[in-house]
C-alpha cells in the first residue's frame, strides 16, 4: 500500500494527477482493463526505480558545465564545474510517517470515490466531454509523435546548425491577431507587476489578503498543511469572520503535497489530516476540493483580492514556495481582473451540487461588460480539455520567431514543442532553455534528461538552475507568456490552466532582465550531454504518454 502513496508524493507540486488517478481511480472501478493498466503502470515504475537506483552523480564520466560569459555579479557562481541532474529518488525527502500513508491512502479512496460516482451524476456533460477528449488528445498526441521521430526530425537534423542571427524578430501586430483568432477574443486591459519567489509574492499576497475589504476567492493545485501554509490558513480564517472567503483546491494535487514533508520543516510540526477540514474549522471559509475526472486536474494557480487585484503564476500555498524553490507569480490590475474572476466563479459554480447544470446557467447568462481601465493589453490563455489555448500559442510563436525564444520550465516531456524548438534554431534562432538541477519527481528529471541531450545536439543553449526552479515563462521575440502551465501533456492537454500573455515593451525587458538574464548568470550552461541509460528512454516514454 505504500508503494502507490510514495509514487504520488513524487509528483506532487505539479500536474500529477495521471499516474496517482491510475494507481487510485482504476482500482475503484475495477474489472480487467482497470487491473491491466494498474498492473503495466507498476512494471513500468518499477522498471524505472531499479533502472535510476544509481545516483548519475557516481557515474565517472563527469559532465562538463560551463557558465555564460557574464559580467560579474551579486548571483554570480564558479564559472566551471562538473553537473549533474540528480533524480529526486537521490535527494533525502520525507514521505511522513506510516499513519499519515495510512491517512492518504484513505484520502485518495475518498477522491476517486467522490470522482467516479458524483461526477457522473451532478457533471455527467464534463466528466463525458474530459474522456472524450482524453481519448482523441492520446491518438492524436500517439500519432504526432511518432510521426516526428521517424520522419520529421530525422529530416530537419539532416542541415548543420547554422550560425544565431541578429535580425529583427516576428512582427508583433500581425502576432496579436493570430492569436485573436486562436482565442476567439481580444485582449483585455491591465498591469503586470513580477513577484520572484517567495520573498516577493507572499509578503505581497499577504498584505492584499490583511487589506482586503469585499472578498477573497483564492484557487490553487496545492494548498499544503505545512507550517506556513497553516499560517496562511489561520489568516484566511480570521478574515472570513469579516469578508467572503472561498478557496477552491485540487482534490489529488492538495493531497499528495500534504504526503511531502519540505525539507526546511521544523521537526516539532505536527501537520493537520486535512487542510479542507482545517480552513473549515472555527471559521466562514467555503472551501471546495475539486474532483480529478478521467486524469484531470485544476492545475490553476490563481487569487483575487477584492475583484481588483489577482495573483496568478506558479506558486500553490506551502513552505517550498515560500522560501525553498525558485518560482514565478505576478500581481495583475485592470479590467483583466474582472475576466479572471469571472472565470474563477464559472469554476465555483461547476464545482458545487448544481455542477454542470450552474455552469450551463452561466454560459448563458449575459456577462457585466468591462469598463476599459488604464494599463496595456494583457491576455488571458486557457488549457481546458476542448480547447488547449495555451499549447497553441505556445507552438504558434515558436514558429514565428525570428530572434530568439527565451524558456524556463521544470517539466518538458512535449515531443512537439521540442521539435519546434529544433525547427527554430535550424532558422537561425538564439534558443535558451532554463530547467533545475535537482527537481521534485523521478520519472521527469529522467525524461528531462532526454529533453536536454536532444537540444543540445540541436544546438539549444541549455542552462542548469541550481537546486529547484518551479517556473513557467517564456519570451518569444519580445512577446511574454507566464502562468501555471508546464511543458507536458497534462498542462497542454489535460488540465485547467491559466496563463498570461502581454506584448508591451516595459514589462518584458522587466522579464527579460530580472529573470532570464538573472538566470542565465546563476545557473551552469551545459556543453556535453548528461549520462543516461536504457532506464532514462523508458522515462521519457511513459512522461510522453502520461504526462
Amino acid at each position: 500500500m505504500l508503494v502507490p502513496v510514495i509514487i504520488m508524493a513524487h509528483l506532487d507540486n505539479r500536474g500529477g494527477t495521471v499516474m496517482a488517478t491510475a494507481t487510485g481511480g482504476r482500482q475503484e472501478s475495477g474489472g480487467f482493463p482497470g487491473i491491466f493498466a494498474i498492473t503495466t503502470v507498476s512494471l513500468l515504475l518499477t522498471g524505472l526505480a531499479a533502472c535510476a537506483s544509481q545516483n548519475p552523480a557516481s557515474d565517472a564520466n563527469a559532465i562538463q558545465a560551463t557558465a555564460p560569459p557574464a559580467e560579474p555579479g551579486p548571483r554570480s557562481r564558479v564559472a566551471t564545474r562538473d553537473t549533474y541532474l540528480v533524480p529526486a529518488s537521490a535527494q533525502q525527502s520525507d514521505y511522513g510517517s506510516f499513519s499519515r500513508h495510512v491517512n492518504g491512502t484513505v484520502g485518495l479512496l475518498g477522491i476517486m470515490l467522490k470522482t467516479y460516482t458524483t461526477d457522473p451524476l451532478v457533471r455527467p456533460f464534463s466528466t463525458a466531454r474530459s474522456l472524450g477528449f482524453l481519448i482523441k488528445n492520446t491518438l492524436i498526441d500517439f500519432a504526432t509523435q511518432t510521426l516526428i521521430s521517424m520522419v520529421r526530425l530525422p529530416e530537419a537534423t539532416r542541415t548543420p546548425v547554422p550560425p544565431v542571427t541578429t535580425g529583427p524578430g516576428m512582427n508583433l501586430e500581425e502576432w496579436e491577431r493570430v492569436l485573436d483568432g486562436i482565442t476567439g477574443s481580444t485582449p483585455n486591459t491591465g498591469s503586470i507587476e513580477f513577484l520572484i519567489d517567495g520573498d516577493e509574492y507572499f509578503p505581497a499576497l499577504i498584505e492584499s489578503i490583511e487589506n482586503a475589504d469585499e472578498s477573497i476567492h483564492l484557487r490553487t493545485y496545492i494548498f499544503d498543511n505545512d507550517d506556513f501554509a497553516i499560517q496562511i490558513a489561520d489568516l484566511l480564517k480570521q478574515r472570513s469572520r469579516e469578508i467572503d472567503v472561498k478557496i477552491m483546491m485540487d482534490g489529488i494535487g492538495t493531497l499528495t503535497g500534504g504526503l511531502a514533508t519540505a525539507s526546511s520543516l521544523p521537526a516539532s510540526f505536527e501537520p493537520p489530516a486535512s487542510i479542507a477540514h482545517y480552513l473549515r474549522s472555527d471559521s466562514e471559509i467555503s472551501a471546495r476540493i475539486l474532483t480529478n475526472p478521467w486524469f484531470s486536474g485544476d492545475h490553476t494557480k490563481v487569487t483575487i483580492v477584492d475583484r481588483d487585484v489577482a495573483f496568478v503564476g506558479g506558486m500553490n500555498i506551502g513552505r517550498e514556495y515560500r522560501y525553498d524553490w525558485h518560482d514565478l507569480m505576478v500581481r495583475v490590475e485592470g479590467d483583466v481582473v474582472k475576466a479572471l474572476a469571472r472565470d474563477s466563479d464559472d469554476a465555483w459554480a461547476k464545482s458545487g451540487m448544481f455542477g454542470d447544470l450552474a455552469a450551463l446557467f452561466r454560459y448563458f447568462r449575459r456577462p457585466e461588460p468591462f469598463t476599459p481601465e488604464d494599463g496595456y493589453p494583457i491576455r488571458i490563455l486557457y488549457t481546458r480539455a476542448q480547447h488547449s489555448q495555451i499549447y497553441k500559442a505556445q507552438l504558434a510563436a515558436i514558429r514565428r520567431a525570428r530572434n530568439y525564444i527565451y524558456i524556463e520550465n521544470p517539466y518538458f516531456s512535449d515531443d512537439t514543442i521540442l521539435f519546434e524548438l529544433i525547427a527554430a534554431r535550424r532558422r537561425g534562432v538564439d534558443v535558451r532553455f532554463v530547467i533545475a538541477e535537482k527537481g521534485d519527481m523521478m520519472l521527469m528529471d529522467m525524461s528531462n534528461v532526454q529533453a536536454i541531450n536532444t537540444m543540445l545536439d540541436n544546438g539549444i543553449r541549455v542552462y542548469v538552475y541550481p537546486e529547484m526552479t518551479h517556473v513557467k515563462a517564456a519570451i518569444v521575440d519580445d512577446w511574454l507568456m507566464i502562468g501555471s502551465a508546464n511543458l507536458d501533456k497534462l498542462s497542454m492537454r489535460v488540465n485547467s490552466e491559466v496563463n498570461l500573455a502581454t506584448s508591451h515593451p516595459e514589462a518584458v525587458r522587466e522579464l527579460k532582465e530580472r529573470l532570464f538574464q538573472a538566470d542565465f548568470e546563476i545557473s551552469l550552461e551545459l556543453k556535453k550531454q548528461l549520462p543516461a541509460g536504457p532506464g532514462y528512454r523508458l522515462a521519457e516514454a511513459v512522461a510522453d504518454i502520461f504526462l
